[in-house]
């Protein structure tokens, strides 16, 4: 089940504490050589997150990773600004 989530008074998205830990785990790992992708996939923890956030516009997804059947996520510009507020 996928997080709902709504935006505030503020016109800020609503995330949650898991969600915004990913972004920025995912911002962190950006800063080196690997570009800043979240990989995750059906039964674990941070997928139905990852799902949510492609939602509100925070991640996209890029589909499967070459070496393995999880799908690669990425930040966008929106949950940058949205995981800083």
């Amino acid at each position: 089940m996928i997080p709902h989530t709504q935006g505030n008074e503020e016109g800020r998205l609503e995330m949650t504490s898991a969600q915004r830990d990913i972004i920025a785990h995912t911002q962190k790992a950006g800063q080196g050589r690997l570009g800043g992708y979240f990989i995750t996939g059906p039964g674990s923890s941070d997928f139905d997150d990852c799902k949510a956030l492609v939602e509100m516009g925070c991640m996209v997804s890029l589909g499967e990773h070459p070496f393995c059947s999880d799908t690669t996520f990425q930040v966008t510009q929106k949950g940058r600004r949205e995981a800083l507020a």
